[in-house]
């Protein structure tokens, strides 16, 4: 793997370099342009600090050192943690000491890098990192892309839906029994459907609509907003991330690392859904699951190739429940909760029954999240 390699999964995304030592610093700011969209480069931790909080969600990853002047490494990634708990940090560092790689993990860092920098080991590890990153970044544009294409769509379906109210009303009025007789006696002929061709939607006229028609509320969808924003931006975040990685299972290329990280992000979806009694069948199923899947990761691995689909398919499941509630509309709060947590079982019973089993096993009976 070389550097060039990366520019198909580098080339839109965005890069802050921090580092005080001058002549290091220009020439990977310099390797660096070659890859990325922009590559912004600090002197020490508080200029990096504060470049990147001039610019909220702007970058994509960090490469920084440890040792500098003013604000050190694990104090700038500190203060970054506090505003942006997922942004990949990649630390570059001649340190070998474990106590001090532990310091800097514990602080949030998502790998590292040595000092001297090699180009192969580094470029390997850049592959895996920015590959998640990209995929990440795509999944949260195409989500983006549908909340804006659900907000038109919902503007002019409530402009449909006060047109049916209106007429619906009119079609009471036309037939209550206080004003039935005047209208029998006053003779009036049943007027067309009126059809405006320069309009997306027909109007029909109160008289020629079933009342059973009207009706019928069955279909009727609502969207919810039982969750705090902060809370659902959160899932949001994490589901993104986590459809990433789901969609390497299977490949036969998925690291215990990444297995990790699945576990995570579900752990953390389902906290975020936990807070709230309409989405807590949800979180329970998200957080045994997660639970499994940490307790069997070597078995997640092994058994990848056979779990693919199931994962992928898992994953639009998920987004399909946040779409669905707190966007699109849907028949009931609860309307994906059967699906969601089925999935969650079969996932966690083939991680934890053996290949003659055929009778998966009852997530409620063994965690209790």
């Amino acid at each position: 793997m070389t550097f060039t390699e990366l520019t198909p999964y580098t080339k839109n995304l965005n890069l802050l370099i921090v580092e005080d030592e001058k002549q290091i610093r220009s020439a990977t700011v310099t390797l660096f342009k070659r890859l990325f969209a922009v590559v912004d480069e600090a002197s020490d931790g508080a200029q990096g600090l504060k470049i990147f909080q001039s610019k909220p969600k702007f970058y994509d990853l960090i490469l920084t050192d440890i040792n500098m002047p003013n604000m050190d490494g694990i104090q700038m990634i500190e203060a970054i943690r506090k505003d942006d708990a997922l942004i990949p940090i990649v630390v570059l560092s001649a340190y070998t000491d474990f106590d001090r790689m532990l310091s800097v993990i514990n602080t949030g860092a998502d790998s590292f890098l040595p000092k001297p920098f090699n180009m192969k080991t580094s470029a390997n590890s850049f592959y895996r990192l920015t590959v998640r990153i990209s995929d990440a970044k795509i999944m949260q544009e195409y989500i983006e892309q549908i909340e804006e294409e659900n907000h038109f769509s919902n503007k002019e379906l409530s402009v449909l839906r006060e047109k049916n109210r209106l007429m619906y009303s009119a079609y009471q009025a036309m037939h209550s029994p206080l004003l039935q007789s005047e209208i029998i006696r006053v003779p009036i002929s049943q007027p067309e459907p009126i059809v405006n061709n320069n309009s997306k939607y027909s109007e029909i006229t109160p008289e020629i609509i079933p009342i059973k028609k009207l009706n019928n509320q069955a279909q009727q969808t609502y969207i919810y907003n039982y969750m705090e924003p902060d809370d659902l931006e959160d899932i949001k975040e994490y589901l993104a991330r986590l459809n990433s990685l789901l969609l390497i299972v299977g490949s036969g290329d998925i690291t215990l690392d990444e297995v990790s990280e699945i576990s995570y992000y579900l752990q953390n979806i389902g906290k975020s859904a936990s807070a709230y009694h309409e989405s807590y069948p949800i979180s329970r199923a998200l957080g045994a699951l997660s639970s499994v899947i940490q307790a069997n990761n070597q078995t997640f691995i092994d058994k990848s190739s056979s779990l693919g689909s199931l994962c992928k398919a898992f994953g639009v499941d998920l987004v399909n429940w946040v779409q669905m509630i707190f966007h699109d509309g849907a028949t009931s709060v609860d309307v994906m909760d059967d699906t969601i947590i089925s999935n969650s079982q079969m996932l966690g019973s083939m991680l934890t029954t053996n290949e003659s089993v055929d009778e998966p096993v009852d997530m409620d009976d063994i965690f209790d999240f």
